[in-house]
């Protein structure tokens, strides 16, 4: 029996943030409040990335599906800092998917019947131009969990030596994917 990879990207009250998939492959991500210059993290073959501003973490996001990943993981990104989408939003967005080896692209179904000027959709107007272009279900691209902490601009942030393990101040926002299994989750 095949099973699929599950996705987990949990932040805890102190910003600490991990990020692994199971099963086959195991990585594990850690920042406790340590700043850009105190360590670098990358996303190598894992299907997370953790989110730096100011030199914090802020989000850790995941998308699963092999070489979707990239292409996934850059339209949440661009979803969620570009469009202001909300991560739950920004995960019921509709997707796209180029196959690299057959150099194929692939729609969701919003996005290929979506109409475009001169009264076509997304998918013939971008046939039209040549290009090898499909409409599929949501499996080819991927799946996706998030996590954000957002400071709360009002509230000075505590001190961490001082507060003896009281929570940042801020909020944390979630988004899991409908396409695939998953959750996200915040202790």
């Amino acid at each position: 029996m095949e099973t699929s990879p599950q996705e987990f990207d949990p932040i805890s009250r102190k910003r600490n943030m991990l990020s692994w998939a199971l099963p086959g492959l195991f990585l594990l991500f850690v920042c406790t409040g340590l700043t850009a210059e105190d360590v670098s993290l990358q996303s190598i073959v894992t299907p997370s990335t953790v989110v730096m501003k100011e030199g914090k973490p802020v989000m850790t996001v995941g998308v699963m599906g092999g070489d979707m990943q990239p292409q996934g993981h850059e339209q949440v990104l661009v979803n969620v800092f570009d469009l202001g989408a909300n991560l739950q939003a920004a995960t019921d967005m509709a997707r796209f998917y180029h196959n690299e080896v057959s150099n194929k692209l692939f729609l969701e179904s919003q996005l290929y019947n979506l109409p475009v000027q001169g009264g076509t959709t997304m998918g013939e107007a971008l046939r039209a131009m040549g290009h090898d272009v499909s409409s599929t279900d949501g499996g080819a691209v991927g799946g996706y969990q998030a996590i954000m902490f957002t400071p709360d601009p009002i509230e000075p942030a505590p001190d961490p030596g001082k507060n003896g393990g009281t929570p940042i101040n801020g909020f944390y926002r979630a988004g899991s994917d409908h396409r695939k299994d998953g959750g996200a989750v915040g202790w």
